[in-house]
């Protein structure tokens, strides 16, 4: 994982693409709402003001739990080998039919076994309310929708933009230069930006620009004085869509599953009844199904 300044002018992760394809990249948000935040953490980090948001009670039940997961039991990624178990994910396949991953660039092969990832460790943190059934003798982890729909809704939009290739300023570059059907300046992209709350430099607008030009997203019109920059028609795939019918993948999941030989009946039947089928909670929480 890496932790990046969006205002950082001395680091372009395509100097780096490695670096790039293989670590999950939070960028820190550096608009002024943020530096408002930590100004006030600060401010009340040396008084003796505090305003507490979850009780001790309520903090002492969340340490005691993080601390009971059993992290080592299972092998959640390829290079993990201390556990006794693994970990799986049934309904892979019928999620995977769904293109949850735009796949127009290589970087989504990586992207797929790390969301995969993010959902078994979902799963681990919910322990307590899953199956670990034995296969081969050894404890097996399932993961349910629930904890995949969860990890979406934390991870997604990021493992998205991760296979379209693209970071937030650039998505919100292209999304104006398509949405518009405009041709825009680097000076009038800047002023956008920064409207927006980013804190970017003219620079940073070049820099976005001459990457999603090279991928494809943008062209530009050097005949113009100023340069002139316009999207393309394959900025149409830059649209993140975090929304999947789960009663689908469900109900293709336990089809699927019900002449699936490598798990005894009973188990795929007792995984099937508290995790695929409807319209009880277990199967998608919160009344959302998609």
């Amino acid at each position: 994982i890496m932790f990046i300044a969006t205002d950082n002018e001395d680091l372009d992760l395509n100097d780096y693409p490695e670096v790039r394809n293989r670590a999950l990249i939070v960028y820190t948000d550096a608009s002024k709402s943020q530096n408002d935040q930590v100004l006030d953490r600060q401010a009340m980090d040396e008084s003796t003001y505090r305003q507490d948001t979850v009780s001790s009670d309520r903090l002492s039940e969340i340490k005691e739990y993080l601390s009971n997961i059993p992290n080592h039991r299972y092998n959640v990624a390829d290079h993990m080998d201390s556990g006794i178990g693994e970990t799986k994910v049934p309904f892979s396949w019928e999620f995977r039919q769904q293109n949850p991953l735009p796949s127009h660039f290589p970087e989504v092969r990586m992207d797929y076994k790390r969301l995969m990832k993010f959902m078994k460790i979902t799963a681990i943190f919910n322990h307590q309310e899953r199956m670990d059934p034995l296969s081969h003798g050894a404890p097996t982890l399932l993961v349910t929708p629930i904890d995949g729909w969860l990890t979406m809704r934390v991870f997604g939009e990021k493992m998205i933009m991760s296979s379209l290739n693209l970071e937030e300023l650039d998505l919100e570059i292209v999304s104006e230069l398509r949405d518009t059907g405009m041709a825009f300046t680097v000076s009038d992209l800047h002023s956008e930006m920064r409207s927006r709350g980013y804190h970017v430099s003219d620079r940073d607008i070049r820099t976005a620009l001459k990457n999603m030009k090279n991928k494809g997203y943008v062209s530009v019109d050097q005949a113009k004085t100023p340069h002139e920059w316009h999207a393309t028609a394959f900025a149409d795939i830059a649209k993140p869509d975090n929304s999947f019918d789960w009663d689908k993948i469900c109900t293709n999941a336990k089809e699927r599953l019900c002449d699936d030989e490598t798990w005894d009946q009973s188990i795929i039947e007792d995984y099937a009844s508290r995790f695929l089928e409807g319209p009880q909670e277990a199967v998608m929480p919160f009344g959302e199904r998609k």
